[in-house]
């Protein structure tokens, strides 16, 4: 099972490694950069984990 996984750092060297691992394990990570960004993709569409750093 894919599942959608919500990543939200301001860094972009964060973002880029967590987004790696959760592709390692079968993951389809959705990235941005700020919290206010994170919440417009959750009012968008459904995902299964939200991970802020």
């Amino acid at each position: 099972m894919l599942y959608k996984i919500l990543v939200v750092d301001d860094e972009i060297t964060v973002r880029n490694l967590f987004a790696d691992f959760l592709k390692r394990e079968d993951c389809l990570p959705v990235t941005c950069a700020s919290g206010e960004e994170g919440l417009e993709i959750l009012k968008k569409r459904p995902l299964m984990l939200y991970c802020w750093t």
